[in-house]
């Protein structure tokens, strides 16, 4: 065994004297910390006020079509279906693929939206008690927010007036 080549090979058990610090980056902090407690922002929607609800059953789609009363201007028509419950108006927003992508669509239900919020919170412009739904053509993509605003105030005008007398507003 004497004359045996190994493959380990002779190392010092010592530790190595300590060379240059790691180089790590300074901190993006302002040196004497934050002037404010600091939150994490939120993710997703605020909350909603409650002013405005979703309409969640199928059954209330069936009825919009069935018995509601409509409207249209341009490029938008507007279903309502009137009810005595009290509660919050419930909207609903029908945009089909032929109206563009996938963006484009969420893009113009967000400006809905905002109008009908807008629109809520005006004196002059309440929503009444009751489901509507916002249906929407292709060419609603080129209309400015303030004429989309505008087209939606005429259509639930146009359907209050047509609205059966003795239904809650």
């Amino acid at each position: 065994m004497a004359g045996e080549a190994t493959s380990e090979a002779d190392l010092s058990t010592e530790r190595a004297e300590a060379g240059e610090a790691p180089r790590l980056p300074a901190p993006d902090v302002h040196p004497s910390g934050a002037g404010h407690h600091q939150q994490p922002t939120s993710e997703g929607p605020r909350p909603a006020l409650g002013v405005i609800w979703r309409i969640r059953d199928r059954t209330t789609f069936v009825e919009l079509r069935r018995r509601g009363v409509r409207a249209r201007i341009g490029p938008l028509a507007l279903s309502h279906l009137a009810d005595d419950l009290g509660q919050p108006p419930r909207v609903g927003y029908a945009i089909g693929r032929h109206v563009g992508s996938a963006v484009v669509r969420n893009r113009v239900r967000r400006r809905l939206q905002a109008g009908v919020a807008e629109l809520v919170s005006t004196a002059d412009h309440r929503l009444g008690s009751g489901a509507y739904l916002i249906t929407v053509a292709p060419g609603a993509t080129a209309l400015s927010f303030g004429a989309l605003k505008d087209h939606v105030a005429a259509l639930v005008d146009q359907v209050e007036r047509r609205a059966p007398r003795g239904a809650d507003r």
